[in-house]
């Protein structure tokens, strides 16, 4: 299990913005203390998520995208394999 990471927000434990070509695959657990356990944000493409455990948190999010006036986008995000222990969502898209 993996703890106590976060970004300086404590918004996610692992956050991603403009990364192309990621794949994530492990068998670990990531416990963001009731936060995102993966945010996907803008300009990220081709992301590749599978065998993660999350939990407890909100899951595995994409964004939140387009805030105030900017037009931000994700493109070609897959997650298969994964399993959320006590989050309130699964994988999910914020606006």
């Amino acid at each position: 299990m993996i703890k106590e990471w976060g970004d300086e927000d404590n918004k996610c434990w692992l956050c991603f913005k403009n990364v192309a070509g990621l794949v994530l695959n492990g068998s670990g657990v990531l416990h963001p203390h009731g936060d995102d356990c993966v945010a996907i944000n803008g300009g990220s493409y081709n992301i590749n998520i599978s065998h993660v455990a999350c939990g407890p948190g909100h899951g595995i999010s994409i964004g939140s995208l387009g805030r105030g006036e900017f037009n931000e986008t994700v493109e070609n995000v897959k997650v298969t394999h994964c399993t959320f222990n006590g989050t309130s969502n699964g994988a999910r898209i914020k606006t």
